[in-house]
């Protein structure tokens, strides 16, 4: 049975949530990735891995910042920074907003998904 949308993002998430980014891949963790980023649209599994982090994040009705999602995946916020070109990818291409528009500093800005 194949899986729907929301069973990928919530597989893919359960691997990624306190990954430190690490060991991702893995055989199941890669085909995954593939299969969201295919069905998404998304250009590559860095997109996948950021738009899952801000998905499952975004379910609870709150944005997040770098901050935010550095402590999803459970590292820091330099190891987030190497992210900043995907999230302004997923910006650009509708898939996430700013909701602060006002801020200008990259680390303070808050991303949620769109409808």
């Amino acid at each position: 049975m194949e899986k729907t949308l929301i069973q990928l993002i919530k597989a893919v998430a359960s691997k990624l949530h306190n990954s430190k980014l690490k060991r991702l891949g893995g055989k199941e963790m890669v085909l995954s990735l593939n299969c969201l980023k295919e069905l998404l649209g998304l250009d590559n599994t860095e997109e996948a891995i950021i738009f899952t982090a801000l998905f499952d994040r975004s379910c609870s009705g709150r944005s997040c910042d770098i901050d935010d999602i550095a402590s999803y995946f459970d590292c820091t916020q330099l190891d987030i920074m190497e992210y900043v070109p995907v999230i302004k990818s997923l910006l650009k291409k509708g898939f996430i907003v700013q909701t602060n528009l006002s801020e200008y500093r990259i680390a303070r800005q808050d991303y949620m998904v769109t409808n």
